[in-house]
């Protein structure tokens, strides 16, 4: 009923193949009226490579675990725990928490719980999710869903995304969607120097090409600086932004592919925003490096901006819908203040567009 080893220990478990290594395991058997399955404890950073049962004939075999922690203990082959500095290493993912929690079955989870936990996928698009817990999801051995509670955090080299929760679906090893929790406007984007935000956020990503982002509550789009023809304006207390911004109880933002030099790029094609639609657009009319802004501000039910497409950028079309409202201030126009007597001529005017 009871086996204590000690020292250069290896357990093998001859159903499923995996293996448990360590200075220290006790070994309890499963009694009926005791303990419904075997109960394994390991300390002294004791080394689990764990294959998850395969169901079926003619199915690949599962990716190994390699799990690694300051005590592990494993229920039969149901469930593993293991606490104290904690790595977990499977195929590209490398996860590092406080503790783990697998449970076994058609519908697999683990749990990490970290300060934060943090998993990353290396490879060519490498990225790096963190959060208090992150939960991950498997139908049979393929990973299905990744989940980070608590100041959930997704960091690539294209940008990072932010909330409370998120959950990043798979789909093929591939991720195909992600859901962004939090807030009032806490959910958040920063990807290629466009930002977002909003109550809730939901990227799809099929087959790994941004295809849509949605916004859900307070949101918010801003474009990316112009640094071809950057307009100066003042921001400081309360001020207008500095980059093109469009507001929306919901917004839609749909990207296409377009190939740039061999490389492909997802661009935005089309933006829509419903419900107390607002939009900041400011552009540089000047020459030879004068700060002439053209500056319009615009209020409506609907707004939607159509985007210029192939090796073009920039708006093509925008239209209002419903109580519309635009103001526009253009510098080209500005008159000399009553009084002003000064001959000095607006360097702005006949300036080129």
């Amino acid at each position: 009923e009871l086996i204590l080893a000690r020292v250069n220990v290896v357990v093998t478990d001859r159903k499923s193949g995996s293996t448990l290594k360590g200075p220290s395991v006790d070994f309890l058997r499963g009694v009926k009226g005791v303990r419904d399955s075997d109960d394994v404890q390991a300390s002294g950073r004791p080394v689990v490579h764990y294959l998850p049962m395969t169901a079926g004939k003619g199915l690949k075999p599962p990716k190994p675990w390699s799990i690694t922690a300051d005590h592990l203990r494993g229920f039969g082959q149901s469930r593993l725990w293991g606490g104290g500095t904690v790595v977990v290493d499977r195929d590209s993912l490398l996860v590092n928490s406080d503790s783990i929690d697998v449970e076994e079955g058609k519908h697999r989870s683990t749990n990490f719980i970290g300060k934060p936990a943090t998993l990353r996928r290396i490879g060519t698009d490498s990225f790096r999710i963190l959060g208090n817990q992150i939960r991950l999801g498997f139908v049979g051995d393929s990973l299905r869903s990744v989940r980070a509670f608590g100041q959930g955090e997704v960091r690539r080299a294209s940008g990072t995304i932010a909330g409370d929760s998120i959950i990043v679906a798979y789909e093929r090893e591939k991720v195909t969607r992600t859901d962004v929790w939090g807030g009032p406007g806490s959910a958040k984007v920063e990807s290629d120097g466009y930002h977002a935000e909003g109550d809730s956020l939901v990227i799809e990503t099929p087959n790994e090409r941004l295809r849509a982002l949605h916004a859900f509550g307070n949101g918010v789009l801003i474009s990316p600086r112009d640094t071809l023809h950057p307009v100066v304006i003042d921001s400081a207390e309360g001020g207008p932004p500095d980059r093109d911004t469009l507001w929306g109880n919901r917004l839609v933002a749909l990207f296409e592919d377009h190939d740039s030099a061999g490389t492909l790029l997802s661009r935005i094609s089309l933006i829509r925003a419903f419900g107390d639609a607002r939009s900041w657009y400011a552009y540089n009319a000047g020459a030879n490096g004068q700060n002439c802004p053209t500056l319009s501000y615009s209020k409506a039910d609907t707004i939607v901006v159509q985007m210029k497409t192939g090796d073009s950028t920039g708006v093509a079309d925008v239209w209002y819908k419903g109580k519309v409202h635009i103001l526009t201030a253009d510098k080209t126009t500005v008159q000399r203040p009553a009084g002003d007597t000064t001959k000095v001529k607006n360097p702005c005017r006949g300036a080129s567009r």
